[in-house]
């Protein structure tokens, strides 16, 4: 099987990936081809890989992003070769931030229910497996746009962050945090499936105000993150200081910051009032709230009355979805993940029933 590269532009780009766009010559489906970068190159990145190749082969759901081939391809230059893991995905075409600069529709009440819905339904399904997303943004949330009735539909991609919550691991993993990531890992606290819903919420209010960029003070750019101690400050002018529940399990440098800020009332949800319904804010703030313990979970939030015309559409996990854990990725030594990693290339190599390989494989580079 053949995969011809369409130009040898990125379509997208992440901390550890390159996005392609590329022909499947079998079927002649555009596909996305996903870069992993220096997958093989350590003990860590390796297990990234892993975790990542594990997580899309035992997630089935239509607003998750769909893994269809995976396979390694040695690029090579002179005497440099390089081992190159990619990962096969349905094309999708544009991201959520993409999809808002260039469709306002996107931003009317039915639409953006209906797209906050599916993100939820994609998150409700993901926790029902034990999986923490990690990275839910703007970027990591693709729009396919159907063009007969122009319905859109969600696809949560990238899972390169993701981790199982089986286990205590992943409450005391550190990722850096940025403008969609929870208080709870800004404040680097503990932390549970919540620290999704946090994001959802966040894209929830970046698209009202867009919305309603002429009526509210709230700067689009509200989300971007410009340093640690710049969005702690933001958070609190718009959410509330931490209460002491929160406050008392940070450590010394985020104690001393936040005893120093204004103890002001949160203001964020009044921004709105007045302006959308109050179902809508209802919903904001049970998903925006500082203190993760209090903050909804995804099954709760998709049963409030703002999506009660929904319900018909959503599929709720059944028991027998929710499955084991087939491996404790995290428990697996360095050779181990390795041969993980290899018995799932050969069951792609299996299924494909011939090798995978790239025509014209100077279309495209590999890019550190």
């Amino acid at each position: 099987m053949a995969y011809l590269p369409l130009g040898t532009d990125r379509i997208g780009r992440g901390s550890f990936a390159n996005v392609y766009a590329a022909q499947d010559t079998r079927t002649g489906e555009k596909v996305a081809l996903k870069q992993l970068l220096g997958a093989f190159d350590s003990a860590e990145d390796r297990r990234h890989a892993l975790r990542e190749i594990h997580i899309l082969r035992r997630v089935e759901h239509k607003n998750l992003v769909e893994l269809r081939d995976a396979f390694t391809f040695v690029h090579s230059k002179g005497s440099w070769q390089r081992s190159v893991l990619y990962l096969v995905m349905p094309y999708i075409g544009q991201t959520l931030d993409q999809a808002m600069q260039s469709n306002e529709e996107i931003t009317s009440y039915q639409q953006r229910r209906f797209l906050i819905f599916q993100i939820l339904c994609g998150v409700e399904y993901l926790h029902s497996k034990s999986i923490i997303h990690r990275d839910l943004k703007p970027d990591n949330v693709l729009i396919k746009e159907n063009t007969q009735n122009g319905r859109l539909t969600v696809k949560i991609a990238d899972f390169n962050l993701s981790r199982y919550n089986y286990n205590d691991n992943s409450s005391h993993t550190r990722i850096e945090p940025n403008g969609y990531r929870a208080p709870e890992i800004l404040f680097g606290l503990d932390y549970d499936e919540k620290v999704d819903i946090w994001p959802i919420g966040c894209m929830m209010a970046s698209i009202l105000t867009k919305f309603l960029e002429n009526q509210i003070a709230v700067p689009q750019k509200f989300w971007c993150s410009r340093g640690d101690v710049e969005l702690a400050r933001r958070l609190v002018m718009w959410f509330g200081k931490p209460g002491p529940l929160m406050a008392n399990r940070m450590c010394g440098r985020w104690k001393e910051q936040i005893r120093e800020l204004s103890d002001v009332p949160p203001v964020f949800s009044e921004l709105f009032e007045g302006q959308i319904d109050y179902s809508e804010i209802a919903v904001l703030e049970n998903m925006l709230h500082m203190h993760a313990p209090v903050r909804s979970t995804a099954p709760n939030i998709l049963e409030m009355q703002y999506f009660e015309c929904l319900r018909t559409f959503r599929r709720v996990p059944s028991r027998n979805e929710i499955d084991d854990v087939d491996e404790d990725i995290e428990k697996l030594d360095d050779q181990q993940v390795s041969e993980a990693i290899d018995r799932h290339l050969r069951r792609f190599d299996s299924d494909r029933g011939m090798p995978a390989f790239f025509q014209s494989a100077d279309d495209i580079q590999f890019s550190a």
